[in-house]
């Protein structure tokens, strides 16, 4: 960030779920863990009814049906921290692929630009399996699975599990934003938590622009709480918004001017 001029502060709180088309298995039918997923994505676990997926789910009829497994193939905040969750319950994926928001991918999986093209292509293949924002699973009612977080417990995503997993980060005890929100403790913590950021130029050539922005961000971190759970998202908690303010205020033009003065206060939406 400080090479490139930004500063970033995070707007609210969602999660990542692995998402998947196999016949006869609805949303939340599907059990599986992080060691196992890692290796679905490395490329080692190839088949639905594989032993060690069976494991995870007695008494389901699994088939006898390829994995087809379905990446972006554009850098993502997204890839981003499901490589960061997947880095820190495989040794595997984090000796071979690390934390990027772009990742090398095996020649044989399905790779699409952006979250629409994920979605389309995972809509479009029977044994597929992807990683998409919750807001997608709950809008184009796709089948996500149950996911054994910190504490082996098996979580679905929801609101609530995001708000647990929040909870029992340095996020809520130190109101800091550094840390990523994954593989959390916690009972009922989803474990593929993360904040969605914003990042703006510390010192602005465009500070009429710039401050349209800000004075946007203000406005919905004070007025947008009921909105950001409509979206399926959750709210900062009071101290990481103070942390966020503390950064709009530290814009400045090229004068040296901090551009956000006389908004904290006030808050109103950009026209």
């Amino acid at each position: 960030l400080a090479a490139d001029g930004l500063v970033a502060f995070p707007v609210a709180i969602t999660g990542i779920v692995p998402v998947v088309n196999v016949p006869k298995l609805g949303d939340g039918q599907l059990r599986l863990d992080g060691p196992v997923l890692a290796r679905i994505f490395l490329g080692e676990i190839t088949q639905w009814n594989a032993p060690e997926i069976a494991k995870l789910n007695p008494g389901t009829a699994l088939p006898d049906l390829p994995i087809k497994v379905v990446v972006r193939s554009d850098g993502s905040g997204t890839t981003y921290n499901f490589a960061d969750y997947l880095a820190k319950v495989s040794p595997a994926w984090r000796e071979k692929k690390g934390v990027k928001a772009t990742i090398a991918w095996p020649e044989n999986f399905i790779a699409a630009k952006g979250s629409d093209g994920v979605v389309k292509a995972l809509k479009e293949t029977s044994g597929a399996i992807a990683y998409v924002d919750f807001g997608y699973v709950k809008e184009r009612k796709l089948a996500g699975v149950q996911l054994k977080n910190a504490d082996g417990e098996f979580v679905r995503p929801s609101s609530l599990s995001f708000r647990t997993a929040l909870s029992n980060s340095e996020w809520s005890s130190k109101g800091t934003f550094t840390t990523t929100l994954t593989n959390n403790p916690g009972k009922g913590s989803w474990p593929i938590t993360m904040g969605t950021f914003v990042l703006v130029p510390q010192v602005t050539d465009k500070p009429e622009q710039t401050t349209r922005a800000l004075k946007f961000f203000i406005w919905a971190f004070t007025n947008g709480d009921a909105l950001v759970g409509e979206g399926n998202f959750v709210r900062l908690p009071d101290r990481v918004q103070g942390a966020a303010f503390k950064v709009i205020s530290s814009v400045r033009d090229k004068a040296a001017n901090r551009v956000a003065m006389g908004m904290l206060a006030g808050g109103t939406p950009a026209k």
